[in-house]
């Protein structure tokens, strides 16, 4: 059985500047002993959406924008309406936030 694997923020950044150099993922997984793959392809995502400040960030169990359960009672329509066009704005920017700008 696997033991999950906390790796120090000094791995995660000589893995992403190997990367930067040209190292493959193999080779970085070899010269700094990392047994997944997918980790050191998630450092370099987190490094290029976010630079060192995302990279560094510890996020285990933080919930990510879950912000509880959405609301369904209204005392008016005009505050529903409100709350919509609310839900609505948030929905973009979390789209652009993942996917960059829309169309």
């Amino acid at each position: 059985m696997y033991k999950n694997r906390k790796y120090d923020n000094d791995t995660k950044l000589q893995a992403v500047n190997l990367k930067k150099k040209g190292f493959t993922t193999k080779q970085i997984m070899n010269i700094l002993n990392i047994k997944n793959r997918t980790q050191v392809d998630t450092w370099w995502k987190k490094y290029c959406d976010g630079g060192e400040k995302l990279l560094l960030q510890d996020n285990r169990g933080k919930g990510g924008d879950k912000r509880g359960r959405p609301r369904t009672k209204f005392n008016s329509q005009e505050e529903e309406i409100e709350y919509l066009k609310a839900e609505v704005e948030w929905l973009k920017k979390s789209i652009i936030k993942k996917w960059g700008e829309m169309p």
